[in-house]
C-alpha cells in the first residue's frame, strides 16, 4: 500500500475511534446512571374476602402493558392488564389495576397471596416486581 493511502487509512481509523469514544454512554465512561427498580403494592392489605383491591406499581418503562399473577398455595390467577384502563404504564412509570375482586371460594385458600408483575408481551413471563397481600 502506498504511503499516502496508508496515512489516509490510519487517519480514518483514528477518527473512528475518537467518534466512538465520544458516543459511548456515560455508564461505559465511568459516569453514573440512575434507574429505579420496579416495585409493586397491593392495597388494602388485608382485604376482606369478596371485596375489591388494587395492585399498583412504579419504576416501570412507560408504555409497557403489564399482567399481574396472583398466586397462593392452591391456584394462580392472571390479571390481564390490557383489559384495565390502568394496565398500561404511564409516562411517569406507574400503573394501577383496579377494581380486582378478591373472591375466595374455599376457606382453606384464605391468607397470603403473592403478586408478580410481568410484561404482558414477554413470552418468558419474567417477573419484574413482587409484593404480597392477604385475604381474610
Amino acid at each position: 500500500m502506498s504511503t499516502r493511502m496508508y496515512r489516509k487509512v490510519q487517519l480514518l481509523a483514528v477518527g473512528a475511534l475518537a467518534i466512538s469514544a465520544l458516543a459511548a454512554s456515560p455508564a461505559l465512561a465511568g459516569g453514573r446512571t440512575t434507574t429505579t427498580a420496579p416495585k409493586c403494592a397491593a392495597a388494602p392489605s388485608p382485604v376482606t374476602n369478596a371485596a375489591t383491591y388494587t395492585v399498583s406499581g412504579s419504576g416501570f418503562p412507560p408504555g409497557m402493558v403489564v399482567n399481574v399473577y396472583i398466586k397462593d398455595k392452591i391456584a394462580t390467577w392472571i390479571i390481564n392488564g390490557s383489559l384495565y384502563a390502568g394496565g398500561t404504564v404511564a409516562a411517569n412509570g406507574t400503573f394501577s389495576l383496579s377494581p380486582i375482586v378478591s373472591t375466595v371460594y374455599y376457606p382453606l385458600n384464605l391468607g397470603t397471596k403473592s403478586v408478580s408483575v410481568v410484561n404482558a408481551y414477554d413470552r418468558r413471563t419474567t417477573t419484574l416486581a413482587t409484593c404480597t397481600f392477604s385475604v381474610q
